[in-house]
């Protein structure tokens, strides 16, 4: 858990390090009863803090008979902690079509776009097609509730940075991924496995990580899941 305490504890203290994307809340000895059974202050916690992939909420009661919570997860020899809240949230969060149909070569949804971001950038049209079923469901209009939009869940700075003017856009949408995803082969030379974790959780999530991939449950379910559908669409595309 990252971060100093400061200043008395008087009801609730938050932590942030917008480097680390850490939220931490601590709760006295004289609310930590209730704390427990109290619903509404963790999800008032949850609603404050700009969560990323790292969304399962640990907590702990420390010598000072204090509560504290926190998104990070603890280190492996940490003792005490218990996982209050597992909360399945990302960088780029699905949509609320996130149980998309099997795949199938005649159900592939934008082909034609997804051939052209491919040949753009040399990604394989397998690979997009993988992270828009899993992202999106092959629904171009996806918005998750904190902005991510479009068949591949792009981020309000990723549409910038690659000059997306209408994110719901498929073509636009496809390849401002598309082109995402070359600069993250590039930076993670060429290992899909942390490709798919930056696309998830963010480049610096995997380097602070120390290049795997990060311990947040959603990524670890996130990057499997896509390489098992990209494997599929691989056979299929083979299939005459």
């Amino acid at each position: 858990m990252s971060g100093d305490k400061n200043g008395p504890v008087a009801g609730s203290h938050i932590l942030c390090d917008p480097s680390l994307y850490c939220h931490a809340l601590f709760i006295s000895g004289e609310y930590a009863g209730r704390m427990r059974h109290s619903l509404t202050l963790l999800f008032l916690l949850l609603l404050m803090a700009p969560w990323r992939a790292e969304a399962d909420i640990y907590m702990l009661k420390n010598d000072a008979d204090e509560i504290v919570l926190s998104n990070l997860q603890p280190p492996e020899n940490a003792s005490g902690y218990e996982v209050l809240v597992s909360e399945d949230t990302s960088q780029h969060p699905a949509s609320h079509a996130s149980r998309p149909s099997p795949l199938s070569k005649a159900s592939l949804p934008y082909a034609a776009s997804v051939q052209q971001a491919a040949r753009l950038t040399a990604i394989e049209p397998a690979l997009l097609h993988a992270i828009m079923h899993v992202e999106s469901g092959g629904n171009r209009q996806a918005l998750s509730p904190r902005g991510a939009a479009g068949l591949m869940q792009l981020m309000p700075a990723t549409a910038r940075r690659y000059g997306v003017r209408d994110p719901l856009d498929a073509r636009q949408n496809l390849l401002a991924a598309a082109q995402y995803l070359q600069s993250l082969k590039q930076q993670f030379h060429g290992d899909m496995s942390l490709m798919l974790a930056a696309y998830n959780a963010g480049p610096q999530a995997v380097i602070r990580h120390g290049y795997q991939v990060p311990p947040y449950a959603e990524t670890q379910r996130y990057v499997p899941h896509v390489l098992q559908h990209y494997r599929q669409l691989q056979r299929i595309s083979s299939m005459p």
